[in-house]
């Protein structure tokens, strides 16, 4: 006996309906806190320190060294 794979076909403007309601239920993108969050990590030497980070805590000499040309 095989089995049969259903595929599911996303409806025409599905997506932009979801994003309308949420619009509506959470207000407008611009207040949104997760682009808060992007905009601190997205800096020059965020993405590093939190490599750094990932793998153990760091004092903050120690990271001044793991990445030495931070200013």
């Amino acid at each position: 006996m095989g089995t049969t794979r259903r595929t599911i076909k996303p409806r025409p403007g599905a997506l932009k309906s979801r994003l309308d309601a949420a619009r509506v239920e959470y207000g407008a993108i611009t207040n949104c806190p997760v682009r808060d969050v992007i905009d601190v990590i997205s800096g020059r030497w965020s993405s590093l320190l939190l490599m750094a980070l990932a793998e153990q805590p760091h004092r903050f000499g120690e990271l001044r060294q793991l990445v030495p040309d931070i200013s």
